[in-house]
């Protein structure tokens, strides 16, 4: 769960990681409205409001983004897709932790009944900007590099590990980033729950009939 300048975003769903590739299915919650968000074999699938829907022309539910697309908004989306995947992986996120984080204090305590093992970690924003970054336009991107390099900003971090070296919980709290890029958005504390690994998980592109192209979109919008 993030808190995103002032609004509360909640999301679930599931993952599958396989072998440098990722699929998942996810529901997330904005202030009552509801956003599907689907990655089978490369492709995204985004499932929009009808009203938005309407104002792009369509009357389909779900939104394609086809890798290698022509238009500029397909390829802006597409080209941020493969870094959703990654930030999406939680032993990516554990070995940015590990490369960038260093270790307050650690204890073993009890989770959802579970023993597992707690850390708080501080994550030094210089070694991992990268991660916050991936997902912005190259020009916000540099504006931010700009404004917040050299500043030595410390992200709290917490992590929860079960027995099997698994995440169980990550909590991140970039309030420090947000007050540093000068904005007042951007996001507040970050809480990550895993849950059920192991279980058998089969995510599939949604209907063929529910599925408008946002290439041909872009094209009739002379996008």
């Amino acid at each position: 769960m993030a808190n995103a300048a002032g609004k509360t975003v909640t999301a679930q769903g599931d993952y599958l990681f396989q072998p440098g590739d990722i699929e998942l299915s996810l529901t997330e919650t904005v202030e009552g409205q509801q956003v599907g968000l689907r990655i089978v074999d490369k492709t995204l699938y985004v499932k929009i409001p009808p009203a938005e829907a309407s104002q792009m022309g369509t009357d389909k539910a779900w939104l394609k983004i086809t890798p290698g697309a022509n238009d500029p908004l397909s390829q802006a989306i597409s080209g941020s897709m493969g870094s959703t995947s990654e930030a999406s992986d939680p032993t990516e996120l554990l070995d940015r932790i590990g490369e960038a984080g260093r270790i307050v204090s650690s204890d073993q305590t009890t989770l959802d009944g579970e023993k597992v093992n707690h850390y708080k970690v501080e994550l030094d924003l210089d070694k991992a900007l990268d991660r916050f970054t991936t997902l912005m336009p190259a020009a916000t991107k540099a504006k931010v590099e700009q404004q917040v390099k050299g500043k030595h900003i410390m992200l709290p971090t917490e992590l929860w590990i079960d027995k099997n070296q698994l995440p169980r919980q990550i909590t991140m709290d970039e309030t420090a980033l947000t007050q540093a890029e000068g904005t007042g958005a951007g996001l507040g504390k970050t809480t990550l729950d895993y849950s059920d690994w192991g279980t058998p998980v089969t995510i599939t592109a949604p209907p063929a009939d529910q599925i408008a192209g946002l290439s041909e979109i872009a094209k009739k919008l002379g996008g």
